[in-house]
């Protein structure tokens, strides 16, 4: 898979033994930057919510330092990308909803994803009052854990895909690739649909490389807003830094 650049914009957060570095992340053609946060889970004590202004979710206590960690630092992904849209203070802390989603201030609509020691958030516009958007960031997945979850995964037409093979994409890209990009087009389909669906009520059609971009469709009705063979496309990076990782990101706005 190709490498594609990416721009970096370091700022401190304001505790530079938690928080390594902030970037920001553009994929082409995509609406919004993607705000990431690498962190380093050794540098955390729970003294840091209040450091930052984050409200603490309910049993925060109760949750192992690395979950703690990596709450903390995908909401302060959320929180840098809010401040982009020029939400206030209080507009910026995030609720939670009942399915453990997070919740967005009105007019705005937001996805947060985490991978080892960096998380990832984006902020758009709601355009639309079931609009969303998903984004997620995967490290390679190895061959051990996809024959473990394949089956869960895969719909029909991706499993002829896995067996085809794209370009010169290894099995665990390929896998990540198609893995990634469904879990961002959950995300942001969930608003409209409400509960959470399986993997493989949609399916992969086509990857773009020029363009960047997954295009996937529904095997079947999700909603009567979201009816079997809907497309939806997913852009796509390929980022090289520690470790091979992918993030995609999925914006979705139903007009009736």
């Amino acid at each position: 898979m190709r490498q594609q650049p990416y721009s970096p914009m370091s700022k401190q957060l304001g505790e530079d033994r938690f928080v390594c570095k902030y970037s920001l992340v553009f994929i082409k053609d995509s609406v919004s930057p993607i705000h990431q946060v690498d962190y380093d889970a050794n540098g955390y004590h729970d003294g840091l919510y209040d450091e930052f202004g984050i409200r603490r979710p309910v049993g925060l206590l109760k949750w192992v330092p690395q979950r703690q960690a990596q709450f903390l630092a995908g909401r302060l992904a959320a929180k840098q990308a809010l401040t982009s849209h020029k939400t206030t203070l209080a507009e910026s802390q995030i609720a939670i909803g009942n399915h453990r989603e997070p919740i967005w201030p009105t007019g705005c609509t937001g996805s947060i994803s985490h991978s080892e020691q960096t998380s990832v958030a984006c902020v758009n516009q709601q355009l639309t009052e079931r609009g969303g958007v998903g984004v997620d960031i995967q490290s390679n997945i190895n061959k051990d854990t996809i024959n473990k979850i394949a089956s869960t995964v895969l719909s029909e037409k991706d499993s002829l895909i896995m067996k085809r093979g794209v370009a010169d994409l290894t099995e665990s890209q390929l896998f990540t690739l198609l893995f990634s990009a469904k879990e961002s087009v959950f995300k942001a389909l969930f608003n409209t649909v409400g509960e959470y669906f399986d993997f493989q009520t949609v399916s992969v059609e086509n990857i773009d490389f020029d363009l960047q971009q997954v295009t996937i469709k529904t095997t079947i009705a999700l909603t009567k807003e979201i009816p079997e063979g809907t497309e939806i496309n997913v852009s796509f990076l390929e980022m090289i830094i520690r470790t091979p990782r992918i993030i995609t990101m999925c914006h979705w706005n139903y007009r009736a």
